[in-house]
């Protein structure tokens, strides 16, 4: 597994959590006028000054079949555009219990966002008198008032791309009729919405850039598309669905070294290469894929993939 080029490399200070917007601008850092809370606040979907960003957002997440260590592992396609930093996201809590909604950021289509989470553990003190603390720049003034104590970063890196409020995610390979919601995060005072995958990381709190594995799409020789089902939209192996790949992960969900993001590297196989259409894939594990007689060469592809992996059936 390699790291990223570095985004940044600093001591766990909260100085090297600077906002990344001012909102000194704003009449009311805590809170917007005449809501209460979530279930009446502004949906970041409909705001027209966030349009652009907006049009990203994910509303699919393909739930694909893959492989890892040669056995079949589950896992959601997630696109882009997709950057190596390690955004926070901010949790209020008291007496180490959470506080409300989680707070974020930064969201697709802008610099720095990534759909995987440090968390930053936030405490409120005594003086703290249930404020909407609904921004970064919530928090930032609430350390000022000393309403909350110096927010703590920590190791625990989750998984969570920011998606439109429709999008339902499969999570059961024989039920495509079982589907999750996306949950709600506060972004800037607004209500966006994520899906966070129970698969988590743990990383230092200096690094600041992801760990990348290596994902290994497969194509024969004398064919122009990838022995993908979804991504080729054509059920290659006549099972009525389009959710086999012929992909195989560095790694699997139990490895210590398992991450959510990954670098392409496509791998052409002989024209005879017998694949999941055909039976049970032949190449099916990272190790000797380069030496096997069956491979006739690979190519790096540039870009970042986003692939979580399912840790259990029936699980996000």
């Amino acid at each position: 597994m390699r790291l990223g080029p570095a985004i940044a490399l600093a001591a766990s200070t909260w100085a090297c959590l600077d906002p990344l917007v001012d909102e000194s601008e704003v009449e009311f850092v805590f809170g917007v006028r005449g809501v209460e809370g979530p279930d009446d606040a502004p949906l970041l979907e409909e705001d027209p000054a966030f349009r652009e960003e907006v049009a990203l957002f994910p509303d699919r997440l393909p739930y694909l079949r893959g492989f890892a260590k040669g056995r079949v592992v589950w896992f959601w396609d997630v696109p882009g555009p997709l950057s190596e930093a390690v955004p926070p996201f901010f949790l209020l809590e008291r007496d180490g219990q959470p506080l409300g909604l989680p707070i974020v950021d930064t969201i697709p289509g802008q610099t720095g966002y990534g759909p995987w989470w440090r968390l930053v553990r936030v405490p409120v003190t005594d003086d703290y008198d249930d404020e909407p603390i609904w921004s970064r720049a919530g928090i930032d003034e609430a350390l000022r008032r000393g309403l909350v104590e110096t927010p703590i970063e920590t190791r625990r890196i989750i998984n969570a791309p920011v998606v439109t409020a429709d999008t339902f995610v499969q999570f059961v390979p024989s039920d495509p009729e079982q589907v999750r919601s996306p949950t709600r995060v506060w972004y800037r005072k607004r209500i966006a919405f994520w899906v966070r995958f129970s698969l988590e990381q743990e990383l230092d709190t200096n690094l600041r850039s992801i760990p990348v594995g290596t994902l290994n799409r497969l194509q024969r020789v004398n064919q122009p598309f990838l022995l993908s089902e979804d991504r080729e939209q054509f059920d290659l192996d006549g099972d009525g669905r389009q959710v086999s790949t012929n992909d195989i992960f560095e790694f699997g969900p139990e490895d210590l070294d398992y991450t959510a993001a990954w670098t392409e590297r496509r791998v052409r196989t002989r024209a005879d290469y017998e694949s999941f259409d055909d039976g049970t894939p032949e190449l099916a594990e990272h190790v000797g894929l380069d030496s096997s007689p069956l491979v006739v060469g690979t190519e790096q592809i540039p870009g970042l993939l986003a692939c979580p992996l399912q840790r259990e059936p029936g699980e996000l």
